[in-house]
């Protein structure tokens, strides 16, 4: 069976609210895609707060893989850029 370099990871929220883990997870082409899903994610989560009125910028999603093992963290502030 030929490897197909596609991985499973897992985009879990953490916010003031609590901890929201992703049970489905995504399945990427790598770290590459991993990093740049995760930065999708966060823009969109943080547009749906805009929306309602607020924007917490301590958020971050903690990406695992299929072991569990946590392989990126992406603080919500390091997703956008904000000029004064």
């Amino acid at each position: 069976m030929k490897w197909s370099g596609v991985a499973r990871y897992f985009f879990s929220l953490h916010d003031r609210s609590g901890d929201l883990p992703d049970e489905e997870g995504c399945d990427l082409s790598g770290t590459t895609a991993m990093q740049a899903y995760a930065v999708t994610v966060a823009r969109s989560l943080m547009a749906d707060d805009i929306r309602n009125g607020h924007l917490n910028l301590s958020d971050y999603l903690e990406v695992s893989n299929d072991s569990g093992e946590i392989v990126h963290m992406l603080p919500f502030a390091s997703a956008v850029t904000i000029d004064p």
